[in-house]
């Protein structure tokens, strides 16, 4: 089940705007919300862009279901959390000069 299944519309609206920081795609949603476009809305913002075996592949525009600055950023931290959790730390080699 999506994490975003048991919110509203207006909330995955209000979580985009807080989390954007690209003025491009902020107005994106902004407009579609403006313009009571649910249906946009929910295609946009319901479930996110999923990795699959080509890697992240979407169109690139505004919401969670596409690739954006912040759904870059947001794959990119989860990757480097991943990273971190999983790859045990190494020391680097002593200093041989």
């Amino acid at each position: 089940m999506s994490e975003n299944s048991d919110k509203t519309i207006r909330q995955l609206v209000k979580e985009w705007l807080e989390l954007d920081r690209d003025e491009a795609t902020r107005r994106e949603i902004q407009n579609l919300s403006d313009k009571e476009d649910y249906d946009e809305l929910e295609k946009r913002l319901r479930t996110r862009i999923a990795f699959g075996t080509a890697g992240l592949r979407s169109s690139m525009q505004a919401g969670f279901a596409h690739l954006n600055p912040l759904t870059i950023i947001q794959a990119s931290q989860g990757l480097a959390s991943y990273l971190l959790a999983s790859v045990p730390q190494t020391t680097p080699p002593p200093n041989s000069a």
